[in-house]
Order: C-alpha cells, then sequence, then structure tokens
C-alpha cells in the first residue's frame, strides 16, 4: 500500500495509506492534475487559474485558488499543518508536487507498458503479457476525465490514450507468442477494426489466423490492411505486410515457430493462476469490509457473505480473494445457473479444470493435495447441496478454504457468517462517491455539475437504501436525467414499493429500483427486454433475433445495455447477458403462455446449434465450437430442462450435445439428460416416430458416457440397443457410426473378430456414403481392432489410413486418436525413432488446442516412453512426471484410460528413477512442455 496514490486514469482520485481522499469539486481537482501534468516542475499562479477557469478568472481567482490549495493539503496531507508540507509546496510565484516515483497511476503505468516492450524484446512473451496486463488494469476511464474541457491536459491525456493502445497491441503480441492462437485472433480483428492504420497490428492478426490454421482468413486480413492503408493514407503496406505475405503463400515454416526458450524462475509446484475476472471498474470504498473479511479467512476455513441482492456480496468476494493470492489460484465457481444440487461438486470441478467425470470422489483427491481458496458465488437457490458439499469438502481437504456468497447462510459446522453492510452514507460516503463516479461514466460533460447537486444525490441515494446495485442503476440514468429528476422518479417509485416481498426493507428496494428502471423503458423495449431474458448465461446477436423475432432487437440492445439491464461481455461476436436479479425480475412481467412461447422458440434454436454441432464438433470447425457449446452450455442447459416433457425436442438437442459432453467430462450432466431420453423413445408406442439416426447418436452418447462414468452395466445395455437400432435403420451414415462405436468397445472387451466385422463394414459404408469423418472414425476402429488381434501390420496400415481421411474431412479429434494409436503400434514393432516421436508430438499439438486435456495427458505420457526407450531417460523422466502431475491436479490418472499399454509403460519408467528430472517436470508449464514435446533430439 503506497502512502500516497494519485489517480488520473479516469476520475481523478486520491488514496492516503489506501482510504480515499476527500478533494473537492472541479476548481481543486483542475489544480491537482494540472500540478501532476506538470511532473514536479513549478506551475506560476497565473496557469493555476487559467486552469481553474479557462474561459476567463472571477476577481477572486488569486483567493479561490488559495482555498483549492488548502483543501489539497488537507486531502495530501491531513496529518501534517501547512507550513510543514512536503507533497504540495510553494516555490517562487507558483506551486509544485513532490512525489514519489510511482505515486501518480499514469506513471506507473507508463513504466509498466514499458517493462512489457523490453519483455517482448527479450523473447519473454509470459513475463510480457503479465507487465501489459497491470498496467492496463490501472485504466479506469478517460484520462484526466474531470479536465476534459480545460486545454492544459489535453496533449497528455492524447499521450496516454496512445500508449494505452500501445500496451493492448503489445498484450495481445505478447499472448500471441504464448501460442493462445484461436483467442488472440478473435480479439485482433476487434482491435484492428478499432484502429484500422496500425500496420503492426495487421501482421500480428495474420499470424495469429495463419496459426490457427485458418490460411485463407490470414490472406484476407492482409488484403484488408492493404485497402485500408490505401484507402485511408493513400500509401502502399510497410516491408513488414509485404514479408509476411509473402511468408504465408509460400507456408514459411518459421510462421509457425515458438519462440525460443528462456530460462526462468520455475513456478512452485502445483502453482495456478486461478481464473478470477479481471476489474472492469474501481472498488469504491470497502476497504474496512475488506481488512475484516480479510481476517476472517484466515481464522475460520468457511466464511459467508450474506445480504441482499445488489449489495455487493459477489464483488467484495472477488476483491477479496484477489488480494489473498497465493500459487494456486483462488478460483471463482459461479452458481447463479445452477438449480440441480447433484451437479454442485462438478460446477466446481469444471471451475477448477478438474477431470472429476461425475465422480465427486476424484475431486476432492485432487484437491486434498492443494492449498488454495475457493469462492462459491449465489449459493442461495441450491443451499442445501452446497452446504452438504462444502462439508465433505472441507473435511477431506484440510488446506481448503471457501468463500461463499448466499442470500442465507449455509449452516456449515465451523461456518463464520459476515452480514455485507449498506456502503457509507452521507456527503462524503461511499454510496455518493459510487454514484458521482458512474454518472461520470455515462455523462462526462455533467461531471462538474454533481458537485452543485450532492445534496441531491444523498437523498436519493438514501432513498435507495444506499445500496449499490440500485446506486449502478441509478447512475446509469444520468444521460437523459437529472439528479433532481432522479431523485423525485425514485422516491415517488419507493412509497409504492417499500417493505415488499417477506417484509425484508433491502429486497424491496432492489425491486423498487429494477421496477423503477423498468418503467422508464419503452413498451418494444419492455417486450424485447422479457423475450431475452429467457436466455440462460448469455446470448449473441443472431440468437437474440431468431428467437424474440424482432427487427428492431438490435436498437434496443443498445438501449437496453445503455440503460444497464443488459450487460456487454465482450467477444465476438459480441455477447451479452442479463443479470440473473433482472431475469427473475423479467419473468414476473410475463404471461404463461408468453413465457410458453418463448421457451419453445429458445429450445428450437438450442436445437439448431445442436444439428449444426453433430458435423462442426468432428471436422475442422472442432474447436470453433467446442468453445461455442462451452459458451452456450448454460442455454443448453436450460433448453433440456423447459424440454422435459417433450422427448422429440429432448432427443434432437441430445443427439447433437452429447460429443461436447464427452470431451469436456460433464457426464453426470450428460447422462442426467441422455439416459431419460433413449429410455424414452425404447418403450414409447410412436418410437418409429423418432429420426433413427437421432436415436442412434444419443445412445452412442448413453454408451460413451456411461463408459467415462464407470457404469459399464449401462454401457452393454447400450451397446445391446444400439446394435437393434442399426439393424433396422436406412441410414447408412448413422449405421456406420452405430458399427464404429460397436467395433470400439468389442475391440477394448477383446472381442476381436467381432470388432474386425463391424468396423470394416462400417468402413465400407461410409465410403459408399462419401462420408470422410465417419470412414476415418471407422478406420480407427478397425485398427484398434487389428491392434487388440495382435496383427500389427494390418492395425498400421488402417491406422495410417484414418489419419488421411482424418486429415481429409478435417476430424482433429480422430487424427489426434489415430496418430497415438499407430504410434503405439510401432512401438509394439519395436520401433522408437524419429516418426514415432513425429507422430506423437503432432496429437499432442492438435488435442490440446482442441481443448481435449485427457488425451493430451495420455499421449504425453506414451511421448516420454518413447524418449525412455530412444535412451533420452531426463526427457523421459521430465516429460513422465509433467504429465502424472498435471492428472493429479485434474483429478485424473492416464493409466486408468489405457491400463494395457499405458500402465505398462509407466511400470517400465517408474522402475528406473531420475529423481531430479523428475521433480524438474513437476514444475513445467504447458508452454516449457510444449518445448520438451518438439525437441526432437
Amino acid at each position: 500500500m503506497r502512502p500516497l496514490d494519485i489517480g488520473v486514469l479516469g476520475r481523478t482520485s486520491v488514496l492516503v495509506d489506501g482510504d480515499e481522499a476527500a478533494i473537492g469539486g472541479p476548481g481543486p481537482r483542475a489544480v491537482l492534475c494540472r500540478l501532476v501534468v506538470s511532473a514536479g516542475l513549478t506551475v506560476p499562479d497565473d496557469e493555476l487559474i487559467d486552469a481553474v477557469w479557462p474561459s476567463g478568472p472571477p476577481p477572486s481567482a488569486k483567493v479561490t485558488l488559495q482555498g483549492h490549495i488548502a483543501a489539497l493539503r488537507r486531502a495530501l496531507e491531513p496529518e501534517r499543518a501547512a507550513q510543514h508540507a512536503r507533497v504540495l509546496l510553494r516555490g517562487g510565484a507558483g506551486y509544485r508536487l513532490v512525489l514519489d516515483a510511482d505515486a501518480v497511476d499514469a506513471d506507473r503505468f507508463t513504466a509498466l507498458s514499458e517493462r512489457g516492450r523490453s519483455e517482448l524484446a527479450a523473447a519473454r512473451p509470459a513475463e510480457a503479457a503479465h507487465a501489459f496486463e497491470q498496467a492496463l488494469a490501472l485504466w479506469r476511464g478517460r484520462p484526466y476525465a474531470d479536465c476534459v474541457d480545460r486545454g492544459f491536459a489535453d496533449g497528455e491525456s492524447m499521450r496516454l490514450e496512445q500508449l494505452r493502445v500501445d500496451a493492448e497491441e503489445g498484450r495481445l503480441e505478447a499472448e500471441l507468442a504464448l501460442g493462445d492462437h484461436v483467442s488472440v485472433a478473435a480479439r485482433l480483428a476487434v482491435f484492428t477494426r478499432e484502429h484500422p492504420l496500425r500496420e503492426h497490428a495487421w501482421t500480428l492478426l495474420a499470424t495469429a489466423l495463419y496459426r490457427a490454421g485458418r490460411i485463407g482468413d490470414a490472406l484476407a486480413a492482409l488484403r484488408s490492411a492493404r485497402d485500408v492503408l490505401a484507402e485511408e493514407l493513400g500509401t502502399d503496406p510497410g516491408p513488414e505486410l509485404e514479408a509476411l505475405q509473402n511468408a504465408i503463400l509460400r507456408q514459411d515454416p518459421r510462421l509457425l515457430a515458438v519462440p525460443e526458450r528462456v530460462e526462468v524462475a520455475p513456478p512452485a509446484p502445483g502453482a495456478h493462476p486461478g481464473n478470477l475476472p479481471a476489474a472492469l471498474s474501481t472498488l469504491i470504498g470497502r476497504s474496512h469490509e475488506l481488512d475484516l473479511i480479510a481476517t476472517l479467512i484466515q481464522e475460520h476455513r468457511l466464511v459467508t457473505l450474506t445480504g441482499t441482492g445488489g449489495i455487493g456480496k459477489t464483488r467484495l468476494a472477488v476483491e477479496t480473494a484477489r488480494r489473498h493470492g497465493g500459487d494456486d489460484g483462488p478460483w471463482l465457481v459461479e452458481l447463479a445457473g445452477l438449480h440441480d444440487p447433484t451437479l454442485v461438486a462438478d460446477t466446481i470441478a469444471g471451475a477448477l479444470s478438474i477431470a472429476a467425470n461425475g465422480n465427486p470422489a476424484v475431486l476432492l483427491d485432487a484437491l486434498r493435495r492443494r492449498t488454495t481458496l475457493i469462492v462459491l458465488d449465489n449459493c442461495e437457490q441450491i443451499v442445501d447441496g452446497v452446504a452438504e458439499f462444502v462439508t465433505t469438502l472441507l473435511r477431506a481437504c484440510p488446506d481448503v478454504r471457501v468463500l461463499a456468497t448466499s442470500r442465507e447462510v449455509l449452516q456449515v459446522e465451523g461456518e463464520r457468517r459476515f452480514e455485507v453492510p449498506p456502503l457509507s452514507a452521507g456527503a462524503a460516503g461511499e454510496a455518493v462517491e459510487l454514484f458521482a463516479q458512474r454518472a461520470a461514466a455515462v455523462d462526462p460533460d455533467g461531471a462538474a455539475g454533481l458537485d452543485g447537486a450532492r445534496d441531491a444525490v444523498v437523498r436519493l441515494c438514501a432513498d435507495l437504501d444506499n445500496l449499490p446495485l440500485a446506486i449502478e442503476l441509478a447512475a446509469a440514468q444520468c444521460a437523459v436525467l437529472s439528479v433532481d429528476q432522479l431523485a423525485t422518479l425514485a422516491h415517488d417509485r419507493f412509497v409504492v414499493l417499500r417493505g415488499g416481498p417477506r417484509g425484508n426493507r433491502r429486497h424491496a428496494t432492489i425491486l423498487a429500483t429494477v421496477q423503477w428502471s423498468w418503467d422508464l423503458l419503452s413498451d418494444a423495449e419492455k417486450e424485447s427486454f422479457t423475450a431475452l431474458a429467457i436466455f440462460a448465461g448469455g446470448f449473441d446477436l443472431r440468437a437474440a433475433m431468431l428467437v424474440t423475432r424482432s427487427t428492431d432487437v438490435v436498437a434496443h440492445l443498445d438501449t437496453l445495455t445503455a440503460k444497464s439491464m443488459v450487460t456487454v461481455v465482450g467477444g465476438n461476436p459480441r455477447r451479452y447477458r442479463i443479470l440473473e436479479t433482472l431475469r427473475r425480475f423479467a419473468e414476473r412481467q410475463r404471461t404463461e403462455e408468453r413465457t410458453t412461447e418463448l421457451r419453445n422458440r429458445h429450445a428450437a434454436w438450442v436445437g439448431e446449434l445442436a444439428d449444426e454441432a453433430v458435423d462442426a464438433l468432428r471436422d475442422a470447425r472442432s474447436a470453433q465450437w467446442m468453445a461455442r457449446l462451452s459458451a452456450e452450455h448454460a442455454n443448453v442447459r436450460a433448453a433440456l430442462d423447459h424440454s422435459r416433457d417433450d422427448p422429440a425436442v429432448s432427443l434432437r438437442i441430445c443427439a447433437g450435445i452429447y460429443w461436447y459432453w464427452y470431451r469436456t467430462g460433464h457426464t453426470t450432466e450428460g447422462l442426467r439428460y441422455v439416459r431419460p431420453v433413449v429410455e424414452h423413445w425404447l418403450a414409447a408406442d410412436d418410437a418409429d416416430a423418432a429420426p433413427v439416426r437421432l436415436r442412434i447418436f444419443t445412445t452412442i452418447g448413453l454408451a460413451v458416457l456411461s463408459y467415462l462414468g464407470g457404469d459399464l452395466a449401462t454401457v452393454g445395455w447400450a451397446l445391446t440397443h444400439l446394435g437393434r437400432l442399426a439393424t433396422g435403420a436406412d441410414d447408412p451414415v448413422a449405421v456406420a457410426e452405430a458399427l464404429t462405436t460397436l467395433a470400439y468397445f468389442e475391440a477394448g472387451g477383446g472381442h476381436v473378430a467381432e470388432a474386425e466385422q463391424h468396423a470394416g463394414a462400417a468402413v465400407q459404408l461410409a465410403r459408399d456414403s462419401g462420408a470422410t469423418r465417419t470412414e476415418a472414425e471407422a478406420l480407427m476402429s478397425l485398427g484398434t481392432a487389428h491392434l487388440r488381434a495382435g496383427d500389427l501390420d494390418r492395425a498400421a496400415a488402417a491406422l495410417t489410413a484414418s489419419i488421411e481421411a482424418a486429415e481429409r474431412s478435417g476430424n482433429a479429434w480422430c487424427r489426434g486418436s489415430s496418430s497415438w494409436l499407430l504410434a503405439k503400434c510401432r512401438v509394439a514393432q519395436g520401433q522408437f525413432g524419429a516418426q514415432v516421436d513425429h507422430l506423437l508430438a503432432d496429437a499432442l499439438t492438435h488435442v490440446y488446442a482442441e481443448g481435449d486435456r485427457t488425451s493430451w495427458i495420455v499421449k504425453l505420457t506414451t511421448l516420454a516412453y518413447v524418449r525412455f526407450r530412444q535412451g533420452r531417460t531426463q526427457h523421459a523422466a521430465e516429460l513422465l512426471a509433467a504429465a502424472l502431475h498435471q492428472g493429479e491436479l485434474i483429478g485424473y490418472s492416464p493409466v486408468r484410460m489405457d491400463p494395457v499399454d499405458v500402465g505398462r509403460y509407466v511400470g517400465e519408467m517408474t522402475g528406473q528413477p531420475d529423481d531430479v528430472a523428475a521433480a524438474r517436470g513437476r514444475t513445467l508449464t504447458h508452454p516449457q512442455i510444449a518445448l520438451l514435446v518438439q525437441d526432437m533430439g
């Protein structure tokens, strides 16, 4: 904590020993900003007067200036008399500031940005990304926001804005070097639209697209750059763009090169960065509460923040966790959209990237070895389920602490409750300061007038019971209403609604705030808002248009976001979200018939996603669609929950989504939906009305998800049913998929003759139908059957053909799996040369990009064995330790997936341990592991 912290990257602020200091209205703020701009030089009185009164000073200007100086001295040095001032000093005919080098946020931002550029130049992208992230986190709004109408700050504001854009570009360049090609490409597309004249950004975009396998899009980006530069500047592209285009056209392998390995201090064993979201706005006040909660977290393993909706529980919890820090986490688990208590463990496992596969024991075993803080947010709707699991978690994992937010306590032994209070009241209170900052953000031109209306703001905040959410919603209306109008309107509405449901006065007030915001909407906006609230977890523009069927939805989204009824959460295309409190309010405004109509449209839209996902998850769009379905996960769940009485809709969705559930390890959730669908259509009198293709896919889903869940009895039952469906089906591709699945499980169970027969038939059906994707997977099953039969030459031939078919169809999952199986085949033949090394390295790269972590760990273990048999024992020990450690951290064992081969590999290697190399391997990050993987010796 700095003794003095001056903020100019947004509205002017002063922190003294961490506490906000009152610096007064526009006059003192202008004086302080003018002195900060001078960077320690003396500013004459006349220049300070010009800064305060740019249109001409009043006769009392000099006297008033002295009053501003006195007020600033009291704020900057509250414990020091004016004659002993050390910060704001008189010199000659003016004043100057004497500050520490890091006292001003703009100076810290500049230093961090320079550090980021230095780290980039030194080929240390991780350090560069961290520096740029820290720099950009300092920004709270427009530089010198209090002085936008005063010319003295214009030059410095423009300089800082330019540096901010440079830092954003630098961060993207660093993240690109770290290998995050798909995400960076999407963000660079937005960046180049916003800053089209930055040539280097265009080269970064094209490079990211190329590395993501989108060569055509990379060349299109370069063409766009050429067109923009010609139209806007009348110039041709520079040498950097020209050189990149030539390199892409000849597919220069150097474009895919990873940065040279740089020795850095290894992270602590088990270190994880956590998943806390970056703060998008400044937390106003709350220093006392943060200190109290931090103390409670140290003394108690479970602390629950309680209070009414909108009082700021989540923000306090996240900020507490951020300050808590630690090498492992902290981790945020959002439970607001969860209504099934049986999914609590799975949701926690997903947030922590632990592959529990629906088994809470795996999650507990992984956490038993970790020291971390977990934030469970919005527990109230499943409080009993959360309480039950937290009790088990705390008993089993002695070094795990939990910070929960809920409208009621969990009632767990050892729990410490903290009731979150409203913001402090009064003219100098936190509530007024929050309103002022948020209002200035939506109406910078009116910010100066807020000081004159401070009494009205105090009354408004009091009417809102000083609740943060209510104040945020009120401040958002400052673009269209004055403070006096807001205060009058708020008072009128709260007289009616105060003392609402359950007699909870604060709850009634937050409902009144939402009702008041609702009343400011037009009828058409209300209709759009209630329709959009049918989405769970978020939505994009296309989904909004399809479900609402409104031609004005774009315009309505603009006004609804401006009025804080809808939140923009970023992405390309942009995604939107409606707060849970507002969604619940919207439900109250709809008739039952309207809700049914919207739910049916929503389910139809999810059904369309599922229809496309069937192919997209197994072709070149796989990575993109895995990310898309992750974003729409809550919508898929909501559609299935609302369609329980419509088995045809449930069948359509499950048939397309099961593969996503399988690859992400959402076993329990997938089975929760798939099993009743399969059972219904098996027993239904009108089963012939359901497309057999969908029934086959859903039954495959039941088999593979049950396999992941360890329910072998259900696997056998599902396979028997699958065989009957395939016999009577007239869809050759669906039959081929069924036979492929049967063959794979038959081979694993030792029934190799049946497996070879079914896989061979599947290959022929797929070829006759031109279904190359299915052909690739059928060949993989055929190769697996030959491998288990001991016919290694035929296995190698089938798997090689599978890889070729997978490449033609863009089936990255099959390509990676067949490459791994072919490598195992070569190992069984006693081959450990470069071909096997390349097969596994290629497979590892592709499965990691696809987000398939469990397959990545198994293949990494296999590569370790190949290096071991090559005599590269140190490499092998490092890779094996890295693989096993990564598996431990997510509760997964590669031996469990493949006990026959991988179990034997691990057994051989652990018989000849290299403790030093193994210790080093356990500390490796993914980029460091990737460097070892690509080291072909």
